[in-house]
């Protein structure tokens, strides 16, 4: 199939307006120019099962949080927007990768042991972040910034808790030719 597929969820009715991955999803062949499998939730997208494929992923959880239970190998660009605070606690490979955490004091977390690997430009926003595990993307730009235009960055400590701190052991944990902290925009 050549199309793009949307799932979306709204506010009506009895059920919470969650997403829920139970089985994983694959495909090879489709390309991703063009192609995106998009999941807008109006709370919550919990990935159960593994999303694999060479198409673009989009993640939206309008009100809520992404949970994952799975791995996410993507070819295409991957982007994920919440407006709760994020876990990653699987291993997450994209093209261009764009993880965006909305919400004032929201906080990003990569937990230890798991991998967020992007072949292109990767970039983190949010409040606070906790980089425990591995950041990749070699010979390309990450750049962490806050979501907050008004919030302070700490570099090296672990500073407040109203400060984007990134401590000497989360920066050791990301592999690129470029780090930028902060934004000018």
């Amino acid at each position: 199939n050549s199309a793009s597929v949307t799932v979306r969820t709204g506010a009506g009715g009895a059920e919470s307006g969650d997403i829920t991955v139970a089985s994983a999803i694959a495909s090879s062949g489709l390309g991703a120019s063009g192609k995106t499998l998009t999941l807008i939730a109006h709370d919550d997208i919990i990935l159960n099962a593994a999303i694999s494929g060479d198409y673009n992923l989009d993640l939206q959880a309008a009100t809520g949080a992404v949970t994952q239970n799975s791995t996410i190998n993507m070819t295409g660009t991957l982007t994920i927007a919440v407006n709760d605070s994020l876990t990653l606690d699987e291993n997450v490979t994209g093209t261009t990768t764009n993880i965006s955490v909305a919400g004032a004091g929201n906080t990003f977390t990569l937990t230890s042991g798991d991998t967020l690997t992007s072949t292109g430009a990767l970039t983190i926003t949010a409040d606070a972040m906790d980089i425990s595990g591995a950041v990749t993307a070699t010979s390309q730009t990450v750049t962490l910034k806050p979501t907050t235009a008004s919030t302070t960055i700490s570099v090296g400590t672990n500073a407040a808790t109203s400060t984007l701190a990134l401590t000497d052991t989360e920066l050791d944990n990301i592999s690129s030719s470029t780090v930028v902290i902060g934004a000018t925009s």
